[in-house]
């Protein structure tokens, strides 16, 4: 059994940790234990169990019966471990088709049958299933062997045809009944050369093949029924029998219609090339211009007589000769060059401004044997931009130097300009904020906000200023909009000018951000302080179970308790909206009951009596207190009602002039008189008066009816520890 590998799914770990320990006593393996339903189908796709054993309830929304769902697609069996038994959870849970439930609590020797049956089932299936795989797979060859030959001329797009020596098609695929339009039962028996636009060249074509053994590229148009031509070429041979005698020939067509085509495109290009006003030029990989169009002639002043087989760099100024070059060894790398702006000399000595276009030629087997080079005359064109260019340099200049961020925006909110502050704080250069929606980019809205001032500026054409804060661009600021009109006086936008008033706020915002951070971060520790507490409370539960000795058990028992009142001081801290503060009376009433139920107190024994005023304390006072209630309550469980006795436990505090009044009290038999509870060797009370001491504390004890006793303390101040 020590090859059969079991997938444990059981959320509670020490039950878990208890099946595992079954499992393998019987010789199985259990190589992992998932507590989550997603978790245990990421397992079952990993290891691929035996078997995999599954609780019906899990934490979470993924359940034991949707992890059932997914584990019977890898056709894994499985057994449900549940301790429901109504009547729903068993209809649905039976839907999913487990191979048995096992209902908790249950034997030992109930688990182990109830899985080496259901393995015994699925080895079953596995032989069915086996069998049946082998018999369908036999069926299949024999289909595949009967389809083999006809499927391979199927398979071809090219029409095919075999024809006997008499010149009569004696089979064809279905390519060939699509270009001829007749079906294959029509075409057989019937002459090849009847389907072609001239049938004394086919007819001559397949006799060549009889007579030589082959053809190929052989010329020919298919003519279709309904009168569609169809140009080919026909590759063809002969094919013999067993005994090496020939019987046929065999012949597939290749469809010409899309090369037929290109070359007709080509011809349209090469027409539209030497008709462009542009210069398109070619040229071999080592410079020499091997084409020259009409635009070139024009744009250049040479004739392409006197430039073919010349080097390019006759079009270029002596210090830009290396710039040829370098688009070469760009090009051989696969590159293209898009529209690049430079300098080339005219025949006539004038320097020209051009936009150049590189782009690699390649042959039929797309090696590059050469280089197209398309140019542009933009020199009239250059000396207007740089005039423009200038201008607008020294507007921008002017426009980029105040430190303010200036927007301008038209009447649909779209901006029209910014300068550099604003583009900066839209994270983007000025040129990418234009026709971007100022509600978009600085209020990350869809549609303009109620608030925002251009918005009134449109309304009613008058200046506006407002305080606003910008998350998006990042701080507080201070707007002013003016209307900006055309010529004739119509609004046509509005200028945006925004004073950055950050760096006043900015101080409260970090103050209020770096208290908001501590909240969070103190709530964590609670919480993983809390949960660190649950597991060492689990740890001494644990080894409890494997101690004998009664007094060890007490032991462990007495600190599971000290462990679990440290706990849930943390549990409510994590629940306060105050994190330094809890409701003392909240905490009260968890902590009792969590030591009635530790102590197994039978209901009814004792009655609990909780008297407890609306008393926020912090954790400096909270724990030793919880601790010091704890000790007290857990004496009076042990000792104050043995043999099953009947009574009440009483715990009630009091404010009262900046003090608290604690009293813990039971009716049982009482505290032993010749014991000094001041002065005693055992743990519980030493740690009593230690944890008196820490919060300033005094304690009295009144034996006179049962066990009283009353703590009066101050709440402590916080000390710090760094």
């Amino acid at each position: 059994m020590a090859d059969v590998n079991i997938l444990l799914v059981e959320d509670e770990s020490i039950e878990a940790l208890d099946i595992k320990h079954t499992l393998e006593s019987f010789g199985y393996n259990v190589p992992y234990i998932a507590s989550r339903g997603e978790e245990a189908v990421e397992k079952a796709l990993d290891i691929m169990p035996d078997l995999v054993l599954i609780d019906i309830v899990l934490k979470g929304d993924f359940n034991g019966i949707k992890v059932a769902s997914e584990i019977k697609k890898l056709n894994i069996p499985f057994i449900y471990l549940t301790a429901h038994s109504e009547e729903a959870t068993v209809q649905e849970a039976k839907l999913t088709e487990p191979y048995g439930f096992i209902i908790k609590p249950y034997a030992p020797l109930e688990l182990k049958y109830t899985i080496d049956i259901a393995l015994y089932k699925k080895s079953v299936e596995k032989v069915r299933d086996s069998a049946e795989k082998l018999r369908r797979k036999t069926e299949n060859e024999l289909k595949l062997a009967s389809l083999y030959n006809r499927s391979l001329i199927e398979a071809s797009l090219d029409p095919l045809v075999t024809i006997g020596p008499d010149g009569k098609i004696t089979d064809v695929n279905q390519a060939t009944e699509k270009v001829t339009g007749y079906s294959r039962e029509k075409i057989i028996g019937t002459d090849f050369s009847n389907y072609f636009t001239e049938p004394d060249k086919a007819r001559k074509g397949y006799q060549q093949v009889f007579k030589e053994g082959f053809v190929r590229n052989y010329p020919l148009e298919i003519q279709h029924q309904t009168g569609h031509v169809t140009p080919v070429l026909y590759n063809a041979s002969i094919y013999k029998d067993e005994f090496g005698d020939v019987v046929g020939v065999f012949a597939a067509a290749r469809d010409i219609t899309e090369r037929q085509k290109s070359e007709e495109k080509i011809q349209m290009l090469a027409n539209v090339v030497e008709s462009s006003d542009d210069a398109i030029i070619s040229k071999s990989l080592d410079g020499r211009i091997t084409s020259w169009n009409k635009g070139a002639e024009l744009i250049y002043g040479y004739s392409a007589e006197e430039v073919r087989g010349k080097d390019i760099s006759i079009l270029a100024q002596p210090q830009l000769k290396d710039e040829t070059e370098q688009f070469v060894e760009k090009i051989k790398r696969g590159d293209r060059i898009l529209h690049y702006e430079t300098v080339r000399v005219r025949k006539d000595g004038e320097k020209i401004n051009v936009s150049l276009t590189l782009s690699p030629i390649l042959d039929t087997s797309g090696d590059l044997v050469g280089i197209s080079t398309i140019a542009r005359d933009i020199t009239q064109r250059k000396k207007t931009d740089d005039a423009i260019l200038r201008a607008k340099e020294e507007w921008e200049h002017t426009f980029d130097s105040v430190p303010d961020l200036i927007a301008i925006l038209d009447t649909n909110f779209h901006v029209i300009r910014a300068n550099r502050a604003m583009a900066n704080k839209l994270k983007v250069d000025p040129e990418e904020a234009i026709g971007l929606s100022c509600y978009n980019v600085v209020h990350g809205l869809r549609a303009p906000p109620s608030f925002c001032p251009h918005r009134k500026l449109i309304a009613d054409s008058q200046e506006h200023t407002a305080e606003v804060h910008e998350d998006r661009i990042g701080g507080d600021f201070i707007v002013s909009v003016s209307p900006l009109h055309d010529s004739n006086g119509k609004l046509i936008g509005s200028v945006h000018v925004a004073r950055d008033i950050t760096d006043r706020k900015k101080a409260e915002d970090n103050i209020k951000k770096s208290l908001k951070e501590k909240e969070v971060l103190l709530s964590e520790i609670h919480h993983r302080v809390k949960n660190n507490m649950q597991i060492i409370s689990s740890l001494l539960n644990l080894q409890s179970q494997y101690v004998a000795k009664a007094e060890t058990v007490n032991v462990l028992q007495e600190s599971q308790d000290r462990v679990k009142a440290m706990a849930t001081i943390y549990e409510k801290l994590s629940q306060s909206n105050d994190l330094t503060k809890i409701n003392f009376e909240d905490y009260i009433q968890s902590l009792i009951h969590s030591l009635f139920y530790s102590h197994k107190i039978k209901e009814g024994q004792i009655n609990s009596i909780i008297k407890i005023e609306d008393v926020m304390l912090n954790i400096e006072t909270a724990i030793p207190c919880g601790l010091l209630i704890s000790e007290l309550v857990s004496n009076s469980l042990k000792h104050a009602f043995p043999e099953g006795r009947e009574g009440k436990l009483c715990v009630s505090l009091k404010a009262w002039d900046n003090k608290y009044d604690l009293k813990i009290s039971d009716n049982g038999i009482g505290f032993p008189e010749e014991i000094d509870f001041k002065n005693t060797n055992t743990l519980g009370l030493k740690l009593v008066n230690t944890l008196v001491k820490q919060i300033d504390g005094e304690i009295t004890l009144d034996r006179s009816n049962g066990t009283e006793y009353k703590i009066i303390f101050r709440e402590l101040e916080y000390q710090k520890r760094i």
